[in-house]
């Protein structure tokens, strides 16, 4: 595994330094330049995304361990499995966010209205496809935990239940996380971090004395609420925020949508699953989600967005593939003669 990564690391960076001498033929990757003024800001910054990084490491093992420790290690496998599995799905819509970072500094630098507005649209973007998305995973939980472990697993679902809802509310803070990161305004982003850290560590270490793991995973969940929440009061003002970006019509329809849902399929499966079995079940839950999908594509314009974007691009693959066909000339086989 080491010289797997050891390889993927080296790959990479040759590729990227290919590209960007295609891209950019002036690039050279070694400069015999210093700058003390350019080292002593990346020094600055610096320190902060690495103070970050520690606490964010200091998240998760603490819960592990205390799980470990109190109630043994099923709870932790678990546990494991459902956030590793929240975690990734909700990285398709954190991912963009990350992307944005450059272009909210560049565009703060230079025009804070427009700024604003792209912060505004990352907002309302991550909103509707973070809560459809999450609430999709939350909707189909209980066949995944036959899917994946081979039974329904109670504390499978229930976890589930509590990271989703978590991460699902941290994901609402993040177009003014990174806004912070890209402007240098990390005082209450690292205050956030801090108290997820401390919060967790005492939320836990009470469940396990005196309740059970779900309570457990119940309070690192409110622990990493309280901490996204903190930093997203503090940038409120720095980022000019206003109270529509999260109460809106698009948000309120995607929540509505998603609960529908998660209703439709959780009945399902707990009156049908008896009688007709795992798969004809989850057929009919994937059919009542997909039908709802439609609806939501329907009344909300970032999900149309998406739709004509793709539409948009299948035809022009499709356009070339026809102009190349046209183009490119049928030779006859070998065995013809030509007339």
């Amino acid at each position: 595994l080491g010289f797997a990564q050891f390889g993927q690391s080296i790959f990479a960076l040759a590729s990227a330094s290919f590209v960007l001498k295609r891209v950019l033929p002036e690039f050279r990757a070694m400069r015999p330049r210093w700058s003390q003024a350019l080292f002593l800001e990346l020094l600055r910054y610096g320190w902060k995304l690495q103070s970050i990084y520690i606490l964010v490491l200091l998240y998760e093992p603490v819960t592990k361990l205390l799980l470990a420790q109190f109630f043994g290690v099923i709870p932790v496998g678990l546990f494991e499995m459902t956030n590793r599995l929240v975690q990734q799905v909700r990285s398709l819509v954190l991912a963009p966010n990350n992307a944005l970072l450059p272009a909210f500094a560049d565009l703060h630098g230079r025009s804070e209205a427009r700024a604003s507005a792209l912060l505004s649209r990352a907002q309302g973007a991550t909103n509707v496809f973070g809560t459809s998305i999450l609430l999709s995973l939350l909707a189909v939980l209980p066949f995944l935990s036959e899917l994946w472990i081979g039974h329904y697993d109670l504390n499978f679902v229930h976890y589930g239940v509590i990271l989703c809802i978590a991460w699902l509310l941290n994901l609402y803070t993040a177009p003014p996380y990174y806004f912070g990161m890209a402007i240098n305004f990390f005082r209450w982003i690292i205050t956030g971090h801090v108290v997820v850290t401390v919060l967790n560590f005492a939320l836990c270490l009470i469940a396990g004395v005196w309740f059970d793991a779900t309570d457990l995973v119940f309070g690192t969940g409110i622990a990493l609420v309280c901490g996204s929440f903190i930093w997203l009061a503090g940038n409120w003002r720095m980022s000019a925020y206003q109270l529509n970006y999260f109460l809106n019509a698009r948000t309120l329809t995607a929540w509505a949508i998603g609960a529908i849902s998660v209703t439709l399929s959780w009945t399902l499966y707990y009156n049908l699953r008896a009688n007709i079995g795992l798969a004809p079940t989850l057929f009919l839950a994937v059919l009542g989600i997909a039908a709802l999908a439609v609806g939501l594509v329907l009344l909300v314009p970032e999900y149309r967005r998406v739709v004509h974007s793709f539409s948009r691009i299948a035809l022009g693959i499709r356009h070339s593939h026809l102009q190349t066909a046209k183009t490119t000339p049928i030779s006859p086989p070998d065995n013809i003669e030509m007339q």
